[in-house]
């Protein structure tokens, strides 16, 4: 049993982990939507146009969106001060 069950909601934003060959690559692809909590600790998400892929709920991370812009973060990296520039 884990020490803090994640939950999801369906319709809420996430970044998918996946092997990469390369070092330099991204990780995580995305945005998708969750469609379906299933069981077993599995979400139904939609990838791309069309495309639907199950994956276990420890391949997503949180995604928010800061300002107007609507840039993604992840939801565990540090939040970008909007008063910098650069």
């Amino acid at each position: 049993m884990t020490k803090n069950p994640r939950t999801f909601e369906r319709g809420e934003i996430y970044l998918l982990k996946e092997p990469v060959k390369e070092k330099l690559t991204d990780q995580y692809t995305g945005p998708h939507e969750i469609l379906e909590i299933l069981g077993n600790n599995n979400v139904k998400i939609a990838v791309g146009n069309d495309r639907i892929r199950i994956v276990h709920n420890n391949k997503l991370k949180k995604l928010r969106y800061i300002g107007e812009r609507r840039t993604h973060v992840p939801d565990d990296s540090p939040h970008p001060d909007p008063n910098r520039n650069g």
